[in-house]
């Protein structure tokens, strides 16, 4: 039994259905490299034009994954340097110097996991891949489920 009736659920997924959910997952992950390729192309979005009305969106925003000369660190005096300020990340600047590789190159598309044990065929054998399962512990899961 499934319970989305929460009282304050986000509006983009209050009454949407569980295979509603699946299958646009099911989508996203098939087709990775595009959507890599469209955010690597991303199109401005002004202030003004989200309040006139424009559809809810997330964004995440990665802070200082790359370096791009904004730091939100404070730049302290440091007292080996005779109190100039210590710019940790300009002094990793040179450590970056290479662009880094686009995303689409580094993604491929993926197939989602099957929602339940009963309906994936594989997970038993999955299990038995797991180096940190106790084997007496695969046995009894197996014994249950078969």
């Amino acid at each position: 039994m499934l319970y989305f009736a929460h009282p304050n659920a986000d509006p983009l997924v209050q009454g949407l259905s569980l295979s509603a959910a699946h299958e646009a997952l099911k989508g996203a992950l098939r087709t990775l490299p595009t959507l890599a390729r469209r955010a690597e192309r991303p199109r401005p979005v002004s202030a003004a034009a989200q309040v006139r009305g424009g559809a809810t969106a997330w964004r995440l925003a990665l802070d200082e994954i790359v370096d791009t000369g904004v730091d939100l660190r404070p730049n302290l005096p440091d007292r080996t340097s005779a109190g100039r300020p210590l710019r940790a990340a300009a002094m990793m600047r040179p450590l970056f110097a290479q662009a880094a590789p686009k995303l689409s190159a580094s993604v491929t598309p993926l197939a989602i996991d099957a929602l339940t044990v009963v309906d994936d065929a594989g997970y038993l054998d999955g299990l038995d891949l797991q180096l940190n399962l106790p084997a007496d512990i695969k046995a009894g899961l197996r014994g249950l489920w078969a």
